[in-house]
């Protein structure tokens, strides 16, 4: 028996070795092909190929947080084993504002408690701990994240990061002396951009709250962002001005429909920056769907809004489209 033991340790290790060295060679590869690829084809200009153009375009202004505050297994979740190792890529884009991002996920899970309890609301709970990297033409921001939640219908988020903003084919840091100043997306585009630094760190505590047929989900994020030296910055993720300094709030909630295979509803999102005092609001429709694999080792879940932005500068009484696509993969 100990030799059984042993054999199946070794097996674990090599897979979770082997998985981290998927995990830095798959950026790697992500990093040259956005810096060396895309920047040959920009240099070159060969504008008249609707795909190049269109790539382009899409990762001007990335977005380098996910597409909502809440993990895409938030809507649907299986704890039933204690130990669990996951690997998750996932891709956002979104337009009006333009956005796009990859972002990868190792982590650990467990259940929180050791018994089978009979409550509900002490079903379906779950600790996990991982590593997480969100990278786009202009960032990439790596760091740590831990998302516990010790009742069926509550949990917390925290996470931390460090974000370096990086300038390829002048889509980097954009700073400004002062806050009176032009950032339209044409402004921004025409403008030199430099590189630059940042933290982003954050606690965000969630609701889910499941009935036969619907879900109600409320997260709100308070999060503190740093970057740069400049008094003022443009935060791609919120298409907003910033204080080099910056406090926000950002509250989302959804209300969706279990219309099988398909959860289906509606959204509301707030962001309130506290230094810069600006408050932004954003209402949506909101599909989600998804697929098992493998006996349910692989699933690829696609999230999709649509909707109307209220107050954002630049963008106040625009439609706007979002979508994510994530394939998660259990290791163990």
């Amino acid at each position: 028996m100990p030799f059984f033991i042993k054999i199946n340790s070794i097996k674990i290790i090599f897979k979770i070795i082997l998985t981290l060295l998927i995990f830095l060679i798959y950026k790697v590869i992500i990093y040259y092909v956005y810096k060396i690829i895309l920047y040959d084809y920009v240099k070159m200009k060969i504008k008249f190929v609707p795909i190049v153009f269109l790539l382009y375009i899409s990762i001007i202004y990335a977005d380098i947080n996910t597409l909502f505050n809440i993990g895409m297994d938030d809507v649907v979740i299986n704890t039933n084993n204690k130990h669990q190792l996951y690997f998750e890529q996932s891709f956002a884009g979104g337009y009006n504002f333009i956005k796009f991002n990859a972002e990868t996920k190792l982590y650990y899970r467990t259940s929180i408690y050791n018994d089978d309890r009979t409550n509900k609301i002490f079903q379906n709970t779950k600790l996990d701990l991982g590593i997480e990297n969100n990278f786009s033409l202009s960032s990439d921001m790596i760091g740590l994240f831990a998302d516990i939640r010790p009742l069926s219908f509550f949990g917390i988020r925290v996470n931390a990061y460090f974000n370096y903003i990086y300038n390829i084919m002048n889509f980097g840091y954009a700073g400004f002396d002062n806050n009176n100043v032009d950032y339209s997306y044409g402004s921004l585009l025409g403008m030199s951009k430099t590189d630059a630094m940042g933290v982003v760190a954050g606690v965000t505590p969630y609701f889910l709250y499941k009935l036969p047929y619907v879900i109600f989900i409320n997260s709100t994020s308070f999060n503190y962002v740093f970057a740069g030296d400049k008094n003022y910055y443009y935060d791609s993720r919120t298409a907003i001005l910033h204080k080099k300094s910056e406090f926000e709030i950002m509250n989302d909630f959804f209300i969706l429909a279990n219309i099988s295979p398909f959860y289906i509803g509606a959204s509301y999102a707030l962001t309130y920056l506290v230094n810069s005092n600006i408050l932004t609001h954003k209402l949506a429709i909101v599909g989600f769907i998804s697929f098992k694999f493998l006996q349910n080792r692989l699933s690829l879940d696609i999230l999709a809004s649509s909707g109307l932005h209220v107050k954002l500068p630049y963008y106040n009484s625009s439609t706007f489209i979002e979508a994510k696509a994530s394939l998660v993969y259990k290791i163990l």
